[in-house]
């Protein structure tokens, strides 16, 4: 006889019958627990992405086998634990979670010095935002947009209307 029950392991018994006879049989979906903690403690618990909850945490009457669980925690690398859940025990599983690197930043480009390209124009100088750069005539008016366009472009400074090339 095999009785099943979701998400639990079969359960197979072999039950004997005499002639004309009838006989009871029964079985006991038995569940185990899980203590799960993590070094630093506060990390998301999911299993099958579903959310179970932080660390420290219990799990209780648990069907039994082997989970896989991953643990998630701002400013840390996503830690996998695989642990055994066991019929009638409680088992203990732990991750140490590593610290996610911090990017290293990309110096800025040395801003090049107010010279002049072979027509007498005048080079823009970097603001250090991506696609914006100083007029070299009006180095205190504000930024120009200079997004999409490549360096080398001839553009006219919209605070003096003089020419000058990007970068």
């Amino acid at each position: 006889m095999k009785f099943q029950q979701r998400g639990w392991p079969a359960i197979e018994k072999t039950v004997q019958v005499d002639k004309n006879g009838t006989a009871r049989a029964s079985a006991e979906f038995k569940g185990g627990g899980l203590k799960i903690t993590s070094e630093p403690s506060g990390a998301t618990v999911t299993r099958d992405g579903k959310s179970l909850g932080s660390t420290p945490l219990t799990l209780d009457n648990q069907p039994p086998g082997i989970y896989k669980f991953t643990l998630n925690l701002d400013g840390f690398r996503s830690t996998p634990l695989i642990a055994t859940i066991k019929p009638g025990e409680t088992e203990s599983a732990s991750a140490q979670m590593g610290r996610r690197p911090t990017p290293t930043p990309k110096p800025l480009p040395t801003p090049r010095p107010q010279t002049s390209n072979f027509m007498g124009f005048k080079y823009g100088i970097p603001s250090g935002r991506l696609g914006f750069v100083y007029s070299p005539h009006a180095r205190n008016s504000g930024v120009v947009d200079a997004r999409g366009l490549a360096p080398g472009t001839e553009v006219r400074c919209p605070y003096t209307e003089k020419i000058f090339v990007l970068p």
